[in-house]
This record gives C-alpha cells, sequence and structure tokens, in this order.
C-alpha cells in the first residue's frame, strides 16, 4: 500500500496531498455542499454519542444514496445503539461490525460514519481511494488501510479529511486515466508515465 501519486518519492508528499485534496474541493457541486453539512454537525453528534436516524439518512444521501431505502428500514433505536457502541470504541474491528449491524450499512457507510464522527482518525473505504494507493476493493484490508493512512496523516501533520479527498480525486482521476488507456497510447503515453511525471 503507498501513495501513487508521489511515485518517485518525493519530499514534497504533504503538497501533493493538499493539491489533490484541492481538485477534490473544485470539482465539488451539490455533494460537497451536503459533505460541509454533514461536518457542522461533528460536534452535537460528539456530545450525544451517537447518530440519529435522521443523521444517519442525511449522511447517506451524501456517500451511498441508493441505500436509503435499506436505512429506511431500521429503528431508531438500533441505530443509535449501534453508533453509541461504535463511537466508544478503539478496536478498528469492532467499531465497524457494529455499525454493519444497522441494514443499509456495510464498510463503504459505515467508514464514512466512522471518518466524520468518531473521535479517532478513520479513513473512508472507497473504490477510488484504495485505487490511489493501488489496493483493490476488498473488505479484509479495512484495517491495514486505517493503519496507512493513520501512519500518512501523521507523517505529514494533515488531517484526515484532507487526506481523504486527496485519495479520492487521484483515484476517480486514475480511473478516467485508465478507461481511456488505449487512447493514451496511441498518443504514445503511457498512464504510469503521466502518474510519474515522465511524459
Amino acid at each position: 500500500m503507498d501513495l501513487l501519486f508521489d511515485t518517485p518519492k518525493t519530499n514534497q508528499r504533504k503538497e501533493k496531498i493538499r493539491c489533490w485534496a484541492k481538485r477534490y474541493m473544485a470539482s465539488g457541486g451539490a455533494n460537497l455542499t451536503r459533505e460541509k453539512e454533514l461536518i457542522k454537525l461533528k460536534e452535537s453528534i460528539y456530545k450525544q454519542g451517537h447518530l440519529t436516524k435522521s443523521e444517519l439518512e442525511q449522511l447517506v444521501r451524501w456517500k451511498l444514496p441508493r441505500q436509503l431505502g435499506n436505512i429506511r428500514k431500521n429503528k431508531e433505536d438500533l441505530i443509535v445503539e449501534m453508533t453509541q457502541t461504535a463511537f466508544k470504541s478503539k478496536d478498528v474491528s469492532d467499531s465497524i461490525a457494529h455499525l454493519c449491524r444497522i441494514k443499509g450499512v456495510r464498510v463503504s457507510i459505515g467508514s464514512a460514519i466512522l471518518h466524520l464522527f468518531h473521535k479517532d482518525d478513520y479513513p473512508i473505504y472507497d473504490q477510488h481511494a484504495l485505487r490511489a494507493v493501488g489496493v483493490p476493493q476488498d473488505e479484509s484490508v479495512w484495517e491495514s488501510y486505517v493503519e496507512f493512512c493513520r501512519k500518512v496523516s501523521k507523517d505529514n501533520r494533515i488531517d484526515m479529511r484532507t487526506l481523504d479527498r486527496a485519495l479520492y480525486r487521484f483515484g476517480y482521476v486514475l480511473s478516467v486515466l485508465n478507461y481511456y488507456e488505449d487512447d493514451l497510447a496511441c498518443l504514445g503515453v503511457k498512464v504510469s508515465d503521466i502518474i510519474n511525471g515522465t511524459h
């Protein structure tokens, strides 16, 4: 697992992370507005120690709207209990396991809950972010991905939200480049050359 946008290794890793995070912000739109609204809830959720059903629905509208129907099938008590237990846990596997007991919540949504509202640092498990570190989408990488992101965040003195935005944006751009790989080859350009800055 490594930051693909930092190949070859440079001393400007922090600047690259910030640059990709800015690109995420610049591409914003309606989803960025939803994200900002969720971030505003952080303090009140810290105080209450759990999510309500309406707060969870708000998060799911941002992260994975197609799961809203399943989320609505949950009882408020279950959401409160599972999010409260997850927020109290310091164990990476345990915290996500409790959240996955909520209908419609898998690692993708569970990680977004932890990322935004747990007092410990968690990245969001997302196909684009995983692509940015060279890892296929597989829930078995969750613990090592958390550990990796925490280390990158600490080593570069950059907050987890900024790192997560950078990983998402780079991974998204990489998916577009890979989609057009054959077209780029007609121009004599390889995706790896673009990433490494050698073209």
